[in-house]
C-alpha cells in the first residue's frame, strides 16, 4: 500500500513507474470490460466453459478445486444455474464432478461450446 501523495510523487519523478501503473490500469480496465461484455452477450454455458478453461490455464492439473457457489460468484449467476449447467457438461463428457472439485475431461469440447454459440 502506498499513500496518494507518495504515489503522485513517484509517478511524476519516474517515467518507468508511471508507464507501469498506466499499463496495469489499462489491463484491469480491459479485463473488466471483457467481463461485462461476456455477461451481457454470452450464454451461461459459454460463460461457464470460458471460466473453466481460464481457471484450467492457471493450474498445472486437470482438476479445479472449486465449489459451485464460488463459480457462480465469479460468472455472475446463481449456484443452482451453475449446478444444472455442470450436470449437462457431465452428461456431454466434458467434466466430472466430485465434492469441491471439477475435473476437466474434454477441453476441446468446452472450447467448442464457446465457439458454437458465438
Amino acid at each position: 500500500m502506498i499513500d496518494a501523495v507518495s504515489f503522485t510523487i513517484l509517478c511524476e519523478t519516474s517515467h518507468v513507474a508511471r508507464s507501469f501503473f498506466d499499463r496495469l490500469l489499462s489491463d484491469r480496465l480491459f479485463a473488466s470490460a471483457q467481463s461485462v461484455e461476456r455477461a451481457l452477450f454470452t450464454t451461461l454455458k459459454q460463460r461457464l466453459a470460458f471460466f473453466l478453461l481460464e481457471e484450467l490455464g492457471n493450474t498445472a492439473e486437470d482438476i479445479l478445486i472449486l465449489t459451485h457457489d464460488r463459480v457462480a460468484s465469479h460468472i455472475g449467476c446463481t449456484r443452482e444455474a451453475v449446478t444444472r449447467t455442470l450436470h449437462r457438461f457431465v452428461r456431454a463428457g466434458f467434466v466430472s464432478l466430485t465434492r469441491g472439485n471439477i475435473e476437466i475431461l474434454d477441453t476441446a469440447g468446452l472450447r467448442g461450446l464457446i465457439l458454437d454459440d458465438a
